[in-house]
């Protein structure tokens, strides 16, 4: 299924593949923007012409709330220097967990995994894939600033995620790859820019 949005505010975005170690948007999602092409109506190959389904229209604007993920999960070129960014209520709530400090990894892991370990109570329709991949990201983020040690994030991480999710292990790998990497190079500190 193809979804188009037009890109009203002027800004370039970057394409990706939802099963790339780099940025993605989400798992088996590909986002196409400048610089790529897509099969759209109209074109022909050798097994016919891509013909729209239902009324044809104008798109419409990109949505703030999908801008703002693709922002968030680098479809964005990088910019020169970077400026501050606000931390995302899940990141402050753990920095606040921490008491503000480096410490207390426990029940700052704790904070940041809640909502991968709330998956593990429903079956389906609990937004796995986002509430993991957001852990990741923010995880990555309090790894960058030095507030939590990688290798100890990443196994609670893996460890919440398999538990609520037995036997999707390539799926989780990938989830977590894609998010700890996203948020590796934005680090999260409590003010939002560098101690």
């Amino acid at each position: 299924m193809h979804v188009w949005y037009r890109a009203t505010d002027g800004r370039r975005w970057l394409s990706s593949v939802g099963s790339s170690t780099g940025r993605a948007l989400a798992w088996q999602v590909d986002v196409r923007a400048h610089g790529s092409y897509i099969i759209a109506p109209g074109t022909t190959t050798r097994s016919g012409t891509y013909t729209p389904i239902g009324d044809c229209r104008r798109p419409a604007p990109l949505p703030q709330w999908l801008a703002q993920e693709l922002e968030r999960t680098g479809h964005l070129p990088a910019q020169t220097s970077p400026a501050a960014r606000p931390v995302p209520p899940r990141a402050r709530q753990a920095i606040l967990s921490a008491g503000g400090g480096r410490g207390q990894t426990e029940q700052t892991l704790a904070t940041v995994l809640a909502p991968v370990q709330a998956c593990g109570q429903v079956e389906e329709g609990a937004g796995f894939s986002d509430a993991l991949n957001r852990a990741a990201y923010t995880l990555g983020g309090l790894i960058a600033a030095g507030r939590l040690p990688q290798a100890e994030a990443e196994q609670a991480l893996r460890d919440t995620a398999v538990t609520a999710r037995p036997g999707q292990d390539r799926r989780i790998d990938q989830i977590i790859r894609s998010g700890l990497a996203a948020g590796l190079k934005r680090p999260l500190y409590a003010s939002g820019r560098r101690p």
